[in-house]
């Protein structure tokens, strides 16, 4: 059944029904008074004059019916009506008292009066549909406010417990003396950390990917230095790394200590997070994943390194879609490629993933100096094709 052949859906059905005068409204439009609406209008053309086509008083229970029929239904009531706008021509009631040279006039404004009957219901049926959009649409717009508020009263929930049990985690680990704690003590308590820290990244996460779904990753770009941020992503993701035996290192041009670049803090560092995250979850003990930043002809490069098993060639172009994963028994959401996708695409740039020809991954991300304007993005849109 077609959007346009449907009966009216639950939604149409209360919402006409919360309508001032609801009650009159659906007794003019119930099936009963339409066919006796149909019928006394078929009776006042027998019995009007020569000179008056009553067909055009159809019109009235077509726009009373409308919202109610569907395309076929609508399509058959309009035949009806054209039918018996003609059928007294063909009785010869309205032609017998014309001279010989008018006789067409009869005719000609009967089938005037069908022209007038298709285009009011092709008018009803647009219209009908562009109700059914409507509706549609603020039934969508009602769905993402809900949405909305529960993914922000669920993350606020979700992140106070985490929150606190950190908190308290990190005073256990600087009040209690190290040399006090047996080794299963103090791994039991990095373990905690370090789980808690990843149940609040991927809230985080869950957060920054709805609300940029809905408005768009805003973007606080200022000149920063993009050094002092890796040093500060991979000190973040280190005691996971630490856990497996596995070594971070930041790679940087000879004698370069400082790499200023436009572009958004909490974003690139959040960016440089996630993809060492996903190199350590898919290297092997004693391992060593790399970090280089380099800039190349007006743009930064930001390449992670591993030597993990890589990813299968068909994987590859999914690797950013939202909750996919290319090993489903590994643990993870599938969320924190995909943020970086948003990200690099916030910032104008672009990602990639390839199979090191040694073995291992290389995610590469690549960030404009210049950021186009918004008339060039627009442009830009607009040339692309429809995804």
């Amino acid at each position: 059944m077609t959007a346009d052949s449907r009966p009216p859906t639950s939604l149409e059905a209360r919402s006409s029904a919360r309508r001032p005068g609801a009650g009159g409204v659906r007794v003019l439009q119930s099936r009963g008074f339409i066919i006796f609406l149909t019928l006394l209008i078929q009776l006042a053309d027998w019995l009007s004059s020569t000179q008056v086509v009553v067909g055009y008083l159809f019109v009235v229970p077509l726009l009373l019916g409308a919202e109610r029929r569907g395309r076929a239904e609508a399509m058959r009531y309009f035949l009806l009506c054209c039918l018996l706008t003609l059928i007294p021509l063909k009785l010869g009631l309205h032609t017998a008292a014309w001279p010989a040279s008018l006789a067409w006039r009869p005719l000609a404004s009967r089938l005037l009066a069908c022209l007038a009957l298709g285009v009011t219901t092709e008018l009803c049926l647009r219209n009908r549909r562009l109700h059914t959009r409507q509706l549609a649409m603020e039934v969508r717009l009602a769905q993402a406010d809900l949405r909305h508020d529960l993914i922000d009263t669920l993350a606020h929930d979700l992140k106070t417990p985490v929150l606190g049990t950190l908190a308290t985690a990190r005073l256990m680990r600087q009040e209690l003396d190290p040399d006090g704690l047996n080794d299963l003590q103090l791994r039991g308590l990095v373990a905690i950390l370090s789980s808690q820290e990843r149940c609040l990244r991927l809230i985080e996460d869950l957060l920054q990917i709805f609300r940029a779904d809905i408005d768009g990753l805003p973007l606080h770009r200022e000149p920063l230095n993009v050094i002092g941020l890796a040093q500060d992503a991979i000190e973040a993701v280190r005691p996971l790394a630490e856990e497996r035996s596995i070594v971070l290192e930041l790679r940087l041009p000879a004698g370069q200590d400082t790499l200023t670049w436009l572009c958004d803090a909490a974003m690139v560092r959040r960016l440089m997070e996630n993809l060492l995250l996903n190199a350590i979850g898919h290297s092997l003990r004693r391992d060593v994943i790399a970090l280089v930043l380099v800039a190349v002809d007006s743009e930064l490069r930001l390449q992670v390194l591993d030597r993990g098993p890589g990813f299968p060639a068909e994987s590859l172009a999914q690797l950013f879609d939202r909750f996919y994963r290319a090993d489903p028994d590994r643990r993870g959401s599938g969320l924190g490629l995909y943020l970086c996708r948003q990200i690099v695409e916030a910032h104008h740039g672009r990602i990639t993933a390839t199979n090191r020809p040694e073995g291992g991954a290389l995610f590469e991300v690549v960030l404009p100096a210049e950021v186009p304007s918004r008339s060039e993005v627009d442009i830009k849109s607009l040339e692309a094709p429809a995804d």
